[in-house]
């Protein structure tokens, strides 16, 4: 209820609702089948490359493979 902007109200409505529901089963179901366990995952795509999961120990790690993925 901090948020700006933000209706908790409908926020809450509307994750009820069946195409909510749906769309979001549809992607926890293709996230799970590309092996994604939880939040954060981060998938990382170099160039032509196939992607591949990254975990990070820390924002400079991250940064760096970000960088490394931005430059192609």
């Amino acid at each position: 209820g901090e948020i700006p902007g933000l209706d908790v109200d409908r926020l809450f409505s509307d994750a009820q609702r069946a195409d909510i529901v749906k769309t979001a089963s549809g992607a926890a179901a293709e996230a799970s089948a590309s092996g994604i366990r939880g939040t954060p995952t981060f998938l990382v795509k170099i160039g032509d490359q196939a992607p591949y999961f990254v975990q990070f120990g820390s924002i400079d790690e991250m940064r760096a493979t970000l960088d490394d993925a931005l430059s192609g």
